[in-house]
């Protein structure tokens, strides 16, 4: 079984596109380096930044462009990426991770084990003890969760629902 840094390796990082507004030209990242996670962080004065986590692949660009601005860039590629359908997120240092749902059609646990399962890349975004905001779409309402104590957070709640076992959790909490 390879291991997560052979299959780090294996990611095909790349510049992927730009997109030039009226004040300000923002590119997007596929499968980035830190180096251009750094890139893009401090290209806005909050260090912020938006993603899609998409099938094996994930984008990212400065957090101060919402994810559906950039939606014409991702979808009119050859990829045809429907930023609906993967895992949207963005982190600002001083507020923590916001994730949103919209478009995918999962409850909230099935979300958290979404998150769960893509620790490895959002672990070089940002720190994954700030705080996580998730909005999930239920049914056509939306709804909120709050875990001040981030990924450790959500791994206690999915522990709670019998989602994961006691074990299963100790492994994935944040040192």
């Amino acid at each position: 079984m390879m291991n997560l840094f052979e299959n780090l390796q294996k990611l095909n990082e790349e510049f992927f596109d730009g997109y030039k507004t009226y004040d300000a030209y923002y590119e997007i990242f596929k499968n980035p380096t830190s180096k251009e996670i750094q890139i893009v962080k401090d290209s806005n004065f909050y260090k912020s930044i938006r993603g899609i986590i998409h099938d094996n692949d994930w984008y990212i660009w400065p957090g101060n462009t919402l994810h559906h601005d950039l939606a014409h860039k991702l979808q009119n590629s050859n990829n045809q990426i429907d930023i609906d359908s993967g895992l949207r997120f963005a982190y600002k240092p001083s507020e923590g991770w916001h994730f949103n749902s919209a478009g995918v059609t999962i409850d909230c646990i099935e979300y958290c084990q979404l998150i769960i399962s893509k620790i490895d890349i959002l672990k070089q975004v940002g720190n994954l003890k700030d705080t996580i905001e998730l909005l999930f779409w239920k049914d056509n309402s939306a709804d909120k969760l709050y875990f001040e104590n981030g990924l450790d957070g959500i791994i206690v709640f999915l522990y709670k629902e019998g989602k994961i076992t006691k074990e299963q959790g100790k492994q994935l909490l944040i040192k």
